[in-house]
Order: C-alpha cells, then structure tokens, then sequence
C-alpha cells in the first residue's frame, strides 16, 4: 500500500508521468494508484482550480480530496472509478464524472463523506462483497443511480 498525491493541476488520472507524486507537492512520476493506494488530493496539487479526468478504468483504496488554495477540483471524465476503501470531498468539491463509481470494499468498516457534493447523473454501484459503508452525511445523487 502506498499514498498517491496528484501534482501539476489538470490532467489525466492515467497520466502518472506529470500527475501522480508519491509524496504532497512531490515530483510526479510515481506508478498509477491501485487498488492498494490511497489517492489524495491537496492543497499541494494546485494552488487554483483544475479538473482530473477519469478517461481510463482507475482504482484506488481511499480518495481523499481537500480544497486547492483558490477554486475547486472538478473530477470528469466517464470511464469506471472502483474505490476499495473510504470516500472523503469537501464542500465545494466539484463531481461531474459520468459513468460508473464502484464501491469495491470487500471489508466493512469505509465511510463516504460528500461534504454536500451533488454527485448528479453518476452511476454508483456497490459491489464489494462483504464490504460495508457508513453514510457520514447527506448524499445528493440527483438523478444518478445507486445500485448493489
């Protein structure tokens, strides 16, 4: 298991040479997330807003994402995320990816934290067996759909 930081605003999950550090703010070239690595996005993937588009299937353990310095991180993109652990945004936190969202977690014991993102016109689908989510606040999934 190993952390994985987004660096250098826009671009592409699958684009680990310019996009992925293996520490905050670190130099990017670290190998793509797994379902083993946490993923995180901090004040230190970029000081303005930007957009991380998911254009390829992408996994991850935990995705974590706190506000850049000024602005908001967008999250595209219509290829299949699986996360295999927690969920944490914040407010202000911008989800317009399309397509599928899988829960993937195959313990019990993950939280999902929307922090009041709409995660409108997505599809989740909780498919983890034996896996357990605990809902930490409201969920506006518009007119997504959620699925088991």
């Amino acid at each position: 298991m190993a952390d994985r930081y987004w660096v250098a605003g826009t671009g592409s999950w699958s684009d680990n040479t310019n996009h992925w550090a293996a520490s905050s703010g670190g130099a990017p070239g670290a190998s793509l997330p797994t379902s083993s690595d946490n993923v995180i996005f901090d004040v230190l993937s970029s000081a303005i807003s930007f957009t991380v588009t998911v254009g390829a299937t992408a996994d991850c353990l935990d995705f974590t994402a706190s506000a850049p310095l000024t602005g908001n991180m967008t999250l595209a993109g219509g290829s299949n995320l699986s996360i295999y652990g927690s969920l944490t945004l914040y407010s202000g936190f911008v989800w317009s990816k399309t397509g599928n969202s899988l829960f993937s977690a195959t313990t019990t014991g993950k939280t999902l934290t929307f922090a009041g993102t709409s995660t409108n016109n997505s599809i989740w689908n909780f498919n983890g067996v034996g896996g357990g989510w605990t809902l930490a606040d409201a969920w506006n999934n518009g007119t997504g759909n959620i699925t088991r």
